[in-house]
């Protein structure tokens, strides 16, 4: 509630999400502590990350079941859960 970015992203570090610039930056305007200095819609419209691929439907499924089945995998590698 301080808005320290920093601070968050440090918390955050070992999250995929923080080693892809776009997307820290992009979540980092959104997130902003100060609303008069969040970013707007269009913003967010005009922003580079949300340029990228767009996936189709068929596409989406099949990127989503592929990433699911890499985690299960991983979940029952570990032995703590």
């Amino acid at each position: 509630m301080k808005g320290n970015v920093d601070k968050f992203w440090k918390a955050h570090a070992k999250s995929a999400i923080a080693k892809i610039p776009l997307a820290k930056d992009i979540l980092t305007k959104m997130l902003t502590f100060n609303p008069k200095d969040r970013i707007d819609i269009n913003g967010i419209k005009a922003h580079e990350w949300m340029q990228g691929t767009v996936l189709n439907r068929l596409e989406l499924i099949r990127e989503m079941k592929d990433l699911h089945r890499v985690a299960e995998k991983k979940r029952r590698q570990d032995v703590r859960k």
